[in-house]
């Protein structure tokens, strides 16, 4: 609570120079008048017990607080003594900074999507109530406090394979942390559940090798891409990685290897729409504000013609410049498809990148055939393509890389 209060400092203080430095003081008495109105209610508890009681009771007046909250209090009215008590606290206020360092609305999620790592699916209505009656009812307070441990520990793999920054939790070789980063560029949360139990069973069983784990997280993504082209519900899989997940925990090598197998062969019966694939590959994906996931998946296809040209940020590169003067076009005629992936490629550092806005002509010349990457060569072959019929090279461009991309992830 501290923390809040010097936070919540911070922000007015900042907003107080903001506001001062810019001579708006409209804004400046609007925050006055809303922080001199802020009402603070003071309930005096006789002991901790009503405390928490209280608390809790708050949830079902329309208060609306979230399971983490809930569950906080939950785990600190079930510790008995002032020690254990004092453990617990330290564990969860550790567990809180790891998620205000990062994304406070994904500690609600972890609580979910940790449970369902190690137990089985759940949803979000029933989450506090069956870990209130699995974890704490009844149980020892050293228990309690194991279990907070637990919480702490996943929380810190759970927010280093969400988050750039908290990536030093993680004890994974670097081409292991490259398809890690990779999940980030999809945002789909349901896929942590079962990366968090792969990642713990490695940790955990030295039967399972990091091999073994980059293999399935290399299967996982092929899937997890494929779905979020073709638009798949993650109601539609979220179960079936929930049973995974579960069945991990249960680790046995043939029997792992056998309902794997199947597994993943389930997920490919939802993603295995090819002709889907390859429309939506090349209508939905093209340049935009956020270009990491279209970076990655250009850099994986110029990888497959040049496996051994690293790029760490690539440059993305229109063919057809959005400026296209040059080209003896308006920008009105090419808004409907000069940001489509067809019309996209990734310039290595040694390419000369100089020549955005040039002709085709000179930027096959002096830009695309010096390039490393083959891919960038063969844009000589339609060079006349691009220059009489821009819009339908393009196309024709996008389902060549659909193409690609269909081969290299695989349902």
């Amino acid at each position: 609570n501290k923390k809040r209060f010097v936070k919540n400092y911070e922000v007015i203080r900042r907003l107080v120079r903001k506001y001062s430095e810019g001579n708006e003081f409209d804004k400046l008495e609007e925050l006055l008048e809303r922080v001199t109105s802020l009402l603070f209610i003071v309930i005096v508890c006789e002991s901790d017990s009503s405390a928490y009681s209280i608390f809790e009771g708050l949830n079902a007046t329309g208060v609306g607080l979230s399971v983490a909250d809930l569950v906080k209090n939950a785990v600190m009215q079930a510790a008995k003594g002032e020690e254990n008590k004092r453990a617990i606290e330290e564990k969860w206020e550790s567990i809180e900074s790891l998620f205000e360092e990062t994304k406070v609305s994904f500690f609600p999620k972890f609580l979910r999507h940790q449970w369902i790592s190690r137990e089985g699916y759940i949803t979000t209505s029933r989450l506090f109530d069956v870990i209130k009656s699995n974890k704490l009812k009844g149980k020892e307070s050293q228990e309690i406090i194991d279990y907070t441990k637990e919480l702490l520990d996943d929380a810190k793999v759970y927010t280093a394979l969400r988050f750039e920054t908290q990536e030093k939790f993680l004890k994974v070789k670097p081409e292991t942390l490259k398809i890690i980063q990779g999940f980030r560029y999809l945002d789909i949360d349901q896929v942590y559940e079962l990366i968090l139990a792969y990642y713990n069973k490695f940790t955990q069983n030295k039967n399972y090798t990091e091999r073994q784990f980059c293999n399935d997280l290399n299967k996982l993504w092929s899937f997890s891409f494929r779905s979020k082209i073709i638009s798949i519900n993650p109601s539609e899989y979220e179960r079936k990685f929930a049973a995974q997940a579960r069945f991990i925990y249960s680790y046995n090598k043939k029997e792992m290897e056998r309902m794997s197998v199947h597994f993943y062969q389930e997920l490919a019966e939802l993603v295995n729409n090819e002709d889907v694939f390859r429309e939506k590959f090349v209508r939905d994906l093209g340049y935009t504000d956020d270009n990491k996931l279209v970076s990655y998946i250009l850099k994986a296809i110029m990888k497959k013609f040049n496996p051994s040209i690293e790029v760490a940020e690539p440059t993305i590169e229109h063919i057809l410049p959005k400026d296209p003067t040059e080209w003896d076009l308006e920008k009105a005629d090419i808004e409907g498809f000069v940001n489509d992936i067809g019309n996209l490629t990734i310039l290595y550092d040694k390419d000369n990148k100089g020549l955005s806005n040039a002709t085709m002509k000179k930027k096959v010349e002096e830009v695309f055939l010096k390039s490393e990457f083959e891919l960038n060569k063969s844009l000589a072959k339609v060079q006349k393509e691009f220059e009489q019929n821009p819009e339908e090279a393009i196309k024709k461009r996008g389902y060549e890389l659909a193409e690609i991309a269909n081969k290299i992830w695989t349902p």
